[in-house]
C-alpha cells in the first residue's frame, strides 16, 4: 500500500520487532480510524466506573481493543499476523486504538 492509498484518518505504527508473515517482512502496521460499523457492535474500549467516593475510574475493555485492532488493520491486509506481536508492539497497537477515541474529544468518549 502506498502512502496515497492510506486512509486519511489512520495511524502507522512502526514495529519494534519486524514479523515474518508469509513471504513478507512486516515492519509497520497501519490502522484506520474506527467507523460507525465498528463502534456500534463493539462499543467503547474504555468505560467509566464510579468509586464509592464518586471518583470516575476508567476501565479498559481488552476484548473491545482486540476487536478494533482486528477490524481496523489496513496493512498488512491479513489481520491474523496480530497474534505474532510481542509485548511492546501489542502495547503500541493498544494505545493507537485508545488514541482514536481520546482524540474524539472530551464528552465524546464513554
Amino acid at each position: 500500500m502506498s502512502k496515497a492509498d492510506t486512509p486519511a484518518s489512520s495511524v502507522t505504527i512502526p514495529l519494534t520487532t519486524p514479523i515474518q508473515w508469509h513471504r513478507d517482512l512486516v515492519r509497520e502496521i497501519v490502522l484506520r480510524e474506527p467507523t460507525w460499523d465498528d463502534i456500534m457492535p463493539i462499543g467503547h474500549p474504555v468505560t467509566l466506573h464510579s468509586s464509592p467516593e464518586g471518583v470516575q475510574i476508567p476501565v479498559e475493555n481488552p476484548a473491545a481493543i482486540m476487536h478494533y485492532a482486528e477490524r481496523c488493520v489496513v496493512e498488512p491486509m491479513d489481520m491474523n499476523f496480530l497474534s505474532q506481536l510481542g509485548l511492546r508492539d501489542t502495547m503500541r497497537v493498544r494505545q493507537a486504538i485508545l488514541d482514536f477515541f481520546l482524540s474524539a474529544g472530551p464528552g465524546d468518549a464513554a
